[in-house]
């Protein structure tokens, strides 16, 4: 099979009118033939290169100027952009992890990054997810185009296989660099291109295509699960955009539905997904613990709790140092921790009485045990402990409720309630507590 730029049309033309087209660009033979193949294309936008260094080979640096260098005889722009993989996990995650990131940081509304993975990379992508144990999302492989951040990933090039770019490429006389991480073994996609594909190759010669039809099929499959889990939030009345959903949803359904559920949701919500055997746990712990039981499941760098007959899925609370003590006037945000902060609006004739606080320093604490207070309604004084129960505030944010402090008396607990004989009388200056939490 043969590749010319004119079997790109069909692809490219739901895209012609987008603002710009970004190109992913590693100075490879599949992204320098997608590039070369767009700038053909009748009435494109503003094409430009996107190169990320991850600075993981000793050339990488070369790597850059080579691309430097292809882009400026083409005469569009190139944005290099270098990033740090973490030492942590996979370097091949880590790696991706860093690069779509850059990527999402350059994308603007309605812009199109187009990427040069091909029908072998599809295959390849297949495999490791099977042997993985992926279901039919997964073995979907990759997408023909998703969103990312304010813009769409889309691969023109996935029903072209590698001999046909690579042919492309000697015709066109185009100069690209090879990554000598690529003949090494030790990485398991390489494996399989290197020796397990050829193999198979011998034996079925049409395998390329008979693998990617499955992937095309599983993205069918996947697809109508989407909208069996959309069609069972519908039934229920509840948003998949939630942070939490009630157990009642859950135990309406059958297991495989409960699964099907519980991964648009989490995947809907940008998480990572849990492992079959995750998945599992998740469900049994979840749906058949007792009603004052507080499980927790995690995953990497999620969390999944239950409280108050909801499941709610989050990031992995970060450390949180209980002591701190804040000095606050009141007067710009509180930040509390990443992604929380308390905030004071002034209002007449409610909230904390402006006048009394100005009496001593405002201090922001927390929980430390022991602590009592009398809620402004209330007749007499309760403890925290059984407060925080009665208010049903989640959990794990009661030691991380702010208590604002006047002096050495506590004056309200985050926009909970306030103590007795602080809140401000009709026509008098006021405060009005906000607690933004992380979660």
């Amino acid at each position: 099979m043969s590749f010319s730029s004119s079997q790109l049309a069909k692809q490219l033309s739901p895209y012609r009118n987008a603002p710009r087209w970004l190109v992913a660009y590693s100075g490879g033979v599949d992204s320098h033939v997608l590039l070369h193949a767009l700038l053909q294309y009748p009435d494109h936008p503003p094409i430009e290169a996107v190169h990320i260094n991850h600075q993981l080979q000793d050339e990488s640096g070369q790597w850059s100027a080579h691309c430097q260098h292809q882009v400026d005889k083409l005469g569009i722009p190139l944005h290099t952009v270098n990033v740090t993989v973490a030492a942590q996990g996979s370097p091949e995650e880590q790696a991706r992890r860093v690069r779509y990131q850059a990527f999402e940081s350059l994308l603007k509304a309605g812009d199109i990054l187009m990427m040069g993975h091909h029908q072998d990379d599809q295959v390849e992508t297949l495999m490791l997810r099977l042997l993985r144990g992926s279901g039919s999302r997964g073995a979907a492989a990759m997408p023909a185009n998703r969103p990312l951040g304010q813009g769409s990933v889309v691969r023109p090039l996935l029903d072209i296989p590698r001999q046909a770019i690579e042919g492309y490429a000697r015709q066109q006389q185009l100069q690209w660099v090879e990554d000598p991480s690529n003949q090494s073994s030790d990485f398991d996609r390489n494996y399989l291109r290197l020796e397990l594909l050829p193999a198979m190759a011998a034996r079925w010669p049409e395998y390329r295509q008979t693998l990617a039809r499955a992937a095309s099929l599983s993205e069918e499959s996947a697809a109508l699960n989407d909208e069996l889990a959309l069609l069972d939030f519908e039934r229920a009345a509840v948003s998949s955009q939630q942070a939490s959903i009630p157990l009642t949803l859950l135990e309406a359904l059958s297991p495989a539905r409960q699964k099907n559920l519980l991964r648009f949701w989490l995947n809907t919500n940008g998480f990572s997904l849990p492992a079959a055997s995750q998945l599992e746990q998740l469900l049994e712990q979840v749906l058949n613990a007792d009603s004052q039981a507080q499980p927790l499941i995690s995953w990497g760098k999620v969390q999944i709790r239950r409280f108050n007959g909801l499941l709610y899925a989050m990031d992995q609370l970060a450390e949180f140092d209980g002591q701190q003590v804040f000095h606050w006037d009141l007067s710009a945000p509180l930040a509390l921790e990443p992604g929380s902060c308390l905030l004071a609006k002034p209002v007449s004739g409610e909230g904390i009485d402006r006048a009394l606080l100005a009496s001593e320093p405002v201090t922001v604490r927390f929980r430390q045990g022991g602590e009592r207070c009398q809620p402004d309604e209330r007749e007499h004084s309760q403890s925290l402990k059984k407060l925080f129960q009665e208010y049903e505030l989640e959990q794990w944010l009661r030691d991380r409720a702010p208590l604002v402090y006047c002096g050495d008396k506590l004056v309200a607990v985050a926009d909970l309630w306030i103590c007795k004989g602080w809140r401000a009388a009709p026509g008098r200056a006021g405060i009005a507590l906000q607690w933004q939490r992380a979660i």
